[in-house]
């Protein structure tokens, strides 16, 4: 519905609607997204099919990986490895929203800006837990993948 508004020019009213809320809760799954990946993070570190996979022959030896005590004092896996898994996902979630989501939200709007921010989280997910095949830099690109889909889709 257009009105006239206080500067002349025409001014929309927008009234609530399924669609609305529904769109509002669709956006609000970007910030989901995040949140769980953030705190899940913290826990997977330091499951021990993880430390196995991703800090022995790496960081450490079996013995100062596997057992969480000597895991959590090996500075350089904590340092590198868990600091920087737990970093890109930030990093990537603002390059998104600052590269990518402006430029499809303005020319295509936000449903195809969501859509495009979903997807690309997927993609960088698989990446980061299936496709990385032990090899950390891939797993490293996957978590900024991640977090820059999450920033799109969060525009």
């Amino acid at each position: 519905v257009a009105m006239a508004g206080s500067g002349g020019g025409s001014a929309v009213k927008a009234t609530p609607s399924a669609r609305m809320y529904l769109s509002i809760a669709m956006a609000m799954v970007g910030a989901m997204m995040f949140g769980l990946d953030q705190g899940n993070f913290g826990n997977v570190a330091t499951f021990l099919s993880f430390r196995k996979e991703w800090c022995v022959d790496r960081y450490g030896d079996r013995e100062t990986c596997i057992h969480l005590k000597t895991a959590a004092l090996d500075k350089e896996w904590e340092d590198v490895f868990v600091m920087w898994g737990a970093t890109l996902i930030t990093l990537g979630a603002a390059a998104g929203a600052l590269c990518l989501a402006p430029l499809l939200a303005n020319k295509h709007g936000r449903r195809p800006c969501i859509a495009a921010g979903g997807s690309i989280c997927f993609v960088g997910c698989l990446m980061a837990s299936y496709l990385s095949f032990g090899i950390q830099s891939v797993f490293f690109i996957g978590r900024f993948t991640t977090g820059f889909g999450v920033g799109v889709s969060c525009f």
